[in-house]
């Protein structure tokens, strides 16, 4: 018996301890309990979490219905590819033949006499 009222009245001088660090303000849950500005930013804190996350959400509902219009072939891609083919481009000229345009009579300015 006397064991255990040894273990309450230990109990009993930590919490008065806690408590009292708390009523001053020391520590990071006395500073929350006695300054009320730091509250309410706690507060506007946790609601832009929670704005943010509900963005981040919507985000990636978007992409998963982007990605599932583009595996069902309504997207730019085909649905068994997971690469874009490059773009088909002309040939690149040859230095003599864009030489050969600019001494072409359509090519030149025309003169001011």
């Amino acid at each position: 018996m006397t064991e255990n009222s040894a273990r309450i009245d230990a109990t009993m001088a930590n919490l008065q301890e806690i408590t009292g660090k708390i009523n001053r303000g020391d520590g990071t849950l006395g500073k929350l309990v006695n300054d009320p500005k730091l509250h309410d930013e706690l507060l506007a804190t946790v609601d832009e979490i929670k704005a943010t996350a509900a963005q981040a959400k919507e985000f990636v509902n978007n992409a998963e219905a982007m990605m599932d219009q583009i595996k069902s072939g309504q997207g730019p891609w085909e649905p068994s590819s997971t690469t874009r083919s490059p773009p088909k481009t002309s040939r690149p000229r040859s230095p003599t033949s864009a030489a050969s345009r600019t001494s072409s009579p359509r090519a030149r300015a025309p003169s001011a006499s």
